[in-house]
Order: structure tokens, then C-alpha cells, then sequence
């Protein structure tokens, strides 16, 4: 899976979205609110792999290695998984 930084991807995700928490790509956050509160989070961009979308990874821990995942085709959705689950994030 290609890993991607807070760049135009980032940015193309947030714009438009209901609230002001952003959505980081490649980066491990702890779910304070919403559904699943205490678990933690990973978005990985699979745009250019087999799925050609974004998995959204959570977890007990933040290594992300046993948990579950979702599987999104494309950032509009993402935006939209988002603000459905009604994460507050903190970005670690």
C-alpha cells in the first residue's frame, strides 16, 4: 500500500467536509469520539494498488497490527465514512 503525506491528497479530502477535524493519511490517530471511541485509526491509500481506494484501519492498539478494516473506493467516500462514524481524532 502507497503511504501518502498531508499534501494535495490531504487536502483534496478535507475540503468540504462538515467538520473542522482534518483527515490525515498514513498517520495513526486515537478515536476520542463517535463510533468506536478508544480504538485507533490509519488511513492507507491503496488509489494505485489491487483495491484502488483507501482502507481505513482500526485497532486496540496503535501499532494497527490486529484489528479491523474498511474499505472505502474513493475520498469523496472517505469524507463520507467519516462524518457518518462522527469521529473527534486526535492525530498522534
Amino acid at each position: 500500500m502507497k503511504t501518502v503525506g498531508c499534501g494535495e491528497l490531504a487536502n483534496r479530502i478535507n475540503r468540504d467536509r462538515k467538520t473542522s477535524m482534518k483527515i490525515r493519511i498514513g498517520v495513526v490517530g486515537e478515536i476520542l469520539t463517535g463510533d468506536e471511541a478508544g480504538l485507533f485509526v490509519k488511513i492507507e491509500d491503496d488509489r494505485e494498488g489491487s483495491t484502488g481506494g483507501f482502507y481505513i484501519l482500526t485497532a486496540k492498539d496503535r501499532d494497527i497490527k490486529d484489528g479491523f478494516d474498511n474499505w472505502v473506493v474513493d475520498e469523496d467516500s472517505l469524507r463520507k465514512y467519516f462524518d457518518e462514524a462522527q469521529w473527534t481524532i486526535r492525530w498522534l
